[in-house]
């Protein structure tokens, strides 16, 4: 992770670069939204949780965004699921370049640590969230 560019390009913004960068796993979003919808699903604090195995679910921040480039804006949202630091992302631009995001992450994010593969997933595909935790947990 490239923690030296994080922490210059956005000083003062808080624990935007802390978060970002103890994050365990990244989940894609369409938008942001989805982030309270998968919350009602999964979080044992939610009355309406669907799911077996309930799992503790903190909101840390309402979230940053950013340009990662080709005019595109992401927000970045961060939870604590179960004892592992969690960031939601979604674009919001009127117009997506996919590839921007991609390459940001790859330039700023993705490292031998933290990888595409094992350490993100998008909201489809939530459970490969909850495969990563149980294995963080062992």
């Amino acid at each position: 992770m490239n923690k030296e560019y994080l922490e210059d390009r956005y000083m003062g913004t808080g624990k935007f670069v802390e978060r970002l960068t103890t994050s365990k796993f990244f989940v894609e979003l369409p938008d942001m939204n989805i982030e309270h919808m998968l919350w009602k699903l999964h979080s044992e604090d939610s009355g309406q949780c669907l799911d077996q195995k309930k799992v503790k679910w903190e909101s840390i921040s309402s979230g940053i965004g950013t340009d990662v480039g080709g005019g595109t804006y992401v927000h970045f949202g961060f939870n604590i699921i179960d004892d592992v630091m969690v960031c939601f992302y979604a674009p919001t631009s009127s117009v997506v370049d996919w590839n921007a995001i991609s390459d940001w992450f790859k330039k700023y994010i993705w490292d031998e640590e933290l990888t595409y593969r094992n350490n993100q997933c998008d909201a489809g595909n939530i459970n490969d969230l909850f495969s990563f935790i149980k294995k963080e947990k062992e």
